[in-house]
């Protein structure tokens, strides 16, 4: 399927949406707590599985370039291919995973959004874990103490948010052609 350029216009705002939360941040120690997985929940329920990939992409890129888009307004490949990086990166394919379990035309209620969005914390975990792991030559316990254990039950009352949040944003931005 070609990309129309209502879902390039589409893709993009989400990707600014999630350079905006990336901001929010609390600042914990080596590794803020931040909202950028929120957007990327959102994202991916909203849009869909290949609209959420390109506003993912587009967010990458972004930093890739230099921008400073990611928490800490950060940017450039050393943010990407440093230790956390994995976890960003993971975003690129957890955002379709989810979007196309979620489906964009079906019903998809709250319980399953979370379900699926713990489907996609799991690929964001594995994948951060692993860059993390090799990069800093730490072992699986340890780099889940420090990388994992301490944010899982703040990502998941994010889940929670992002599913009422995706929920109602879904029905306006359909009943009003937008997605």
């Amino acid at each position: 399927m070609k990309l129309k350029i209502r879902d390039m216009l589409v893709s993009a705002l989400f990707a600014a949406v999630t350079v905006v939360f990336a901001q929010i941040s609390i600042p914990t120690g080596n590794i803020p707590f931040t909202f950028s997985l929120l957007a990327v929940f959102v994202t991916s329920m909203v849009l869909g599985g290949r609209r959420a990939f390109w506003a993912m992409f587009i967010y990458i890129a972004l930093g890739a370039a230099g921008l400073p888009v990611f928490a800490g307004f950060r940017g450039g490949l050393s943010v990407i291919l440093g230790p956390t990086g994995g976890y960003i990166l993971s975003y690129i394919i957890m955002a379709p995973v989810m979007g196309y379990l979620a489906g964009r035309e079906r019903s998809c209620g709250r319980i399953k959004m979370m379900l699926i969005m713990l489907v996609g914390l799991l690929i964001c975990y594995a994948l951060g874990t692993a860059q993390f792991m090799i990069i800093r030559q730490t072992g699986l316990l340890a780099t889940l103490s420090l990388t994992v254990f301490p944010f899982v039950a703040f990502d998941l009352v994010k889940i929670i948010g992002a599913s009422v949040l995706s929920f109602e944003l879904r029905k306006v931005l359909k009943k009003n052609n937008f997605i």
